[in-house]
């Protein structure tokens, strides 16, 4: 126990030295890269936010003034004038994506970090442009995932109409990235595709999407708390639909 100070320091070494990365430039020389400290690429930057900014277009011009689809049905003839049930873990949950989101962006494993880029010249011939297709996709979709992320969280302050579709989509849009990283990962170095901590947490993850995206398809308090419009337009009076009114007993408290 006296010599676990320094084992631990002797740890941390070994495991600042594994960010380091060895790799044959151009010119025959050999060049080592740090990975861990982050560099903006300014073209690659220039990128992530050009379609960051065409997401936002599109929300600003055709999807925020959009009605819902009818995907998730809504109840319009109630009304639920606060945020309550499991609805609170939604509201947290979407507070701490955004920070999530934000610090995967501007980590030192996005691809706005240069440094990662450099990574694809320590791979052979063969899979150093299959890292650099893998980059490319994983920043559209940083770029996208970010804009969605804050705007969901804005629909779901503001109780609008599409929130509960606009969140189905979004978990939806993430279980695709998900998905297209284990085939990227698998095809890069197929030896290292085993159920270790990185793949197991991001399968729970995908587990836990599922089960929110279920939530808001079935949730009765789901469907009479987001009837908030685009526009102050009454909705079509739904109650004529409905037999009696709504009992205490009947009011949904999950």
């Amino acid at each position: 126990m006296e010599k676990s100070s320094k084992y631990l320091e002797d740890f941390k070494k070994i495991e600042n030295n594994v960010t380091y990365i060895l790799f044959a430039s151009d010119d025959g020389k050999i060049n080592l890269g740090d990975v861990s400290n982050f560099k903006f690429n300014i073209w690659v930057t220039l990128v992530f936010l050009f379609v960051a900014g065409l997401t936002v277009w599109f929300i600003w011009a055709k999807y925020n003034r959009s009605k819902p689809t009818g995907f998730i049905n809504l109840e319009h003839a109630y009304e639920e004038k606060s945020i309550g049930g499991w609805l609170i873990l939604v509201l947290i949950g979407s507070v701490i994506s955004i920070a999530q989101t934000i610090l995967m962006s501007f980590s030192a494993d996005s691809p706005l970090n240069a440094n990662q880029w450099e990574l694809a010249k320590a791979y052979n011939i063969d899979n150093g442009p299959l890292y650099y297709i893998f980059l490319a996709i994983i920043l559209v979709f940083n770029a996208i995932g970010l804009v969605f992320t804050i705007y969901t969280a804005i629909l779901l302050f503001k109780r609008r109409d599409i929130f509960p579709q606009t969140f189905v989509f979004l978990r939806i849009g993430l279980f695709i990235m998900y998905i297209v990283m284990f085939i990227f990962i698998y095809l890069l170095n197929p030896s290292e595709f085993t159920l270790g901590n990185e793949l197991g947490r991001s399968i729970w993850e995908m587990l836990f999407m599922i089960l929110w995206c279920f939530y808001m398809i079935f949730s009765k308090r789901v469907k009479r708390t987001f009837t908030v419009p685009y526009k102050a337009e009454t909705y079509p009076n739904e109650s004529d639909e409905i037999e009696g009114n709504l009992a205490p007993n009947n009011d949904p408290k999950y």
